[in-house]
């Protein structure tokens, strides 16, 4: 294989293909005896011949269906060998003139976790109508409340909306500029006393409706494509894992005039073809390097820059994370095994992206001069402080939202182990099971533009923490900046003392507590002297928003008086009788 350049999108997306599978009623394959029973043999014969001499793996699938009945649903293990091959070649008709076969593989394709890199080959001449039929089979058919439904065909819509294929790429999409075009066919057939009362609606299910005749899929699979070529003369979209481009056949006249002979330099078209794809869709540099550095781990083992762990780790691993107390735990213990394999273990991974990081050094300005350096600097420290995964249970420097509160674990990581205390050893702890008792800072989140411009000037000093604030599994998280002392310089922090049920193990990243706070029952007598309280606990919801690294969270330990003697870290320890 050649030199892969991990920042050039055509060489990590193209050139490193090994394996391409063509999936064409009208191909034989290697088992099928009479190869003129089919449509197209001397195509197949050419782009067999031309990708094996680029030194790919070839394939062929010709039956999608288990009977290759209408009934028949589409093959689960024919997807799963799609799925297995670095590019999948597509024939759009391959039910005769009917292309539901074809548009039902990309849609499970759209739902798989895979990547899959699709070129859907065709003789159709309207590629913008098999392009749109794709990315509405990718996406899928929205389910509309029953009132708009209602609604849409309630209201007596007698004239043809003009949408344009921008105004189709548009919703597809999620952007609302479609709704110039409604509005103008709407004013132009219907006076104002006539419009429907939420006629955005109308217009997105009129719209949907009107997708809905280039592919007859029902499964939903996302809100939204990604990305569709804007050019009227590109063919392409991304829908998630799935990047596919349209490209047609190839025919030149025979000597007698007549179409139908096969493009011998075909398959260098399609090749190109799907080149000029990638450079259009343009994906970001560093996808596109964290996307090569992936492909050392996929080549396994064999590697000699694999460094997998010895035998006794293994077991000891698997160990780790079935000692957890139930599922969710278990996840979360084995997500964290991962995180720590993949980012130490795999050199050769490793090593592509550091490759391509040194690669763009020369290219990337001074953040001086940069009009978002304050943004820019905050998210660069929260990714230093802070990781984007969730723990399966409170530990040290995990930080909590309770409210509109934001609170950090201060106490230390061999206490929060979500483990039932032994009685003989830690009696009081036993006696407070299942809640676990921990000390809470809180962080006071700056909002106001100037303040987070001088933390960001100041971030070396050290008075300010930086977080990622991790609101939805797999999103990107918020950066945040927060702060534990007052501004008049008092160092003490803001510090209570909680317990949190289920010996804090999180669920659905929730767990509940109790906090010890002091509540005020009278004003001062005569305005003079502090307010008159006592102390109050009550119980309150804890969501969990953020984890800070290990270096960054000792340090809150430091500020609570921690004894810095202490371990403040978990081990694993053989099992030690109940109580």
């Amino acid at each position: 294989m050649p030199e892969i350049d991990p920042t050039n999108p055509v060489d990590v997306y193209v050139n490193s293909i090994r394996s391409v599978l063509f999936v064409d009623d009208g191909f034989p394959t290697l088992g099928d005896s009479d190869s003129s029973a089919f449509g197209e043999p001397e195509r197949a014969r050419a782009l067999w011949k031309g990708f094996t001499e680029r030194g790919w793996l070839c394939d062929i699938e010709n039956r999608v269906r288990s009977g290759g009945g209408e009934g028949e649903a589409v093959l689960d293990p024919i997807v799963r060998r799609i799925a297995n091959a670095d590019l999948l070649v597509l024939d759009y008709h391959l039910d005769g003139n009917d292309p539901k076969d074809a548009l039902e593989i990309v849609a499970r394709l759209a739902r798989d976790p895979s990547p899959n890199l699709v070129v859907v080959y065709t003789a159709e001449t309207n590629l913008t109508r098999v392009l749109l039929s794709m990315a509405f089979a990718a996406r899928g058919r929205r389910e509309w409340p029953t009132d708009t439904k209602h609604q849409h065909a309630e209201v007596d819509i007698f004239f043809e909306v003009p949408w344009t294929l921008k105004d189709m790429k548009d919703f597809l999409c999620g952007s609302d500029a479609w709704h110039a075009t409604w509005s103008e066919a709407l004013q132009a057939h219907l006076d104002e006393d006539s419009l429907p009362e939420d006629s955005l609606s109308l217009g997105a299910l009129t719209l949907e409706n009107h997708l809905a005749d280039f592919a007859c899929i029902d499964t939903f699979n996302r809100d939204k494509i990604d990305k569709i070529a804007s050019s009227e003369t590109e063919y392409w979209f991304q829908c998630g894992n799935l990047f596919l481009v349209v490209v047609p056949k190839f025919v030149e006249a025979e000597p007698n005039g007549i179409e139908g002979a096969v493009h011998l330099d075909e398959h260098s078209a399609l090749v190109d073809k799907l080149a000029a794809a990638i450079k259009s869709w343009d994906p970001p540099w560093m996808g596109c390097a964290i996307a090569q550095s992936r492909r050392p781990i996929s080549d396994g083992a064999f590697r000699d820059d694999v460094v997998l762990p010895s035998d006794a780790l293994q077991s000891a691993l698997l160990h780790y994370i079935k000692r957890s107390t139930d599922d969710a735990m278990k996840r979360s213990r084995a997500l964290e095994v991962a995180e720590h394999l993949l980012e130490r273990r795999f050199a050769g991974g490793t090593r592509v992206l550091a490759d391509a990081l040194l690669a763009h050094l020369s290219e990337q300005a001074d953040l001086q001069t940069d009009p978002d350096e304050t943004k820019k600097l905050v998210e660069l420290n929260a990714f230093l402080a802070s990781l984007t995964t969730i723990p399966s249970h409170i530990t040290l420097g995990t930080i909590l939202k309770v409210g509109d509160e934001y609170w950090v674990c201060a106490s230390p990581a061999c206490d929060m182990e979500p483990r039932v205390p032994s009685q003989t050893l830690a009696p009081w702890h036993f006696g407070l099971a299942p809640f676990k008792p921990f000390q809470a800072v809180r962080l006071d989140v700056l909002t106001d533009e100037s303040k987070v411009n001088k933390a960001a000037k100041e971030a070396e000093v050290g008075r300010n923490i930086f977080f990622y604030e991790v609101t939805e599994p797999g999103a990107h998280p918020s950066s945040r900046v927060g702060k534990s002392f007052e501004d008049n310089g008092d160092p003490r922090p803001k510090l209570e003392l909680m317990f949190a049920a289920e010996l804090g193990a999180f669920r659905d990243h929730k767990v509940g507590c109790w906090r010890c706070t002091v509540q005020p029952i009278a004003p001062p007598n005569d305005g003079q002297g502090p307010t008159r309280a006592r102390p109050a606990f009550h119980e309150c919801q804890a969501e969990v928003v953020g984890q800070l690294r290990a270096p960054y969270a000792e340090r809150f330990l430091q500020y609570v008086g921690a004894h810095l003697s202490r371990i403040g870290v978990d081990y694993v320890g053989k099992a030690r009788p109940p109580g």
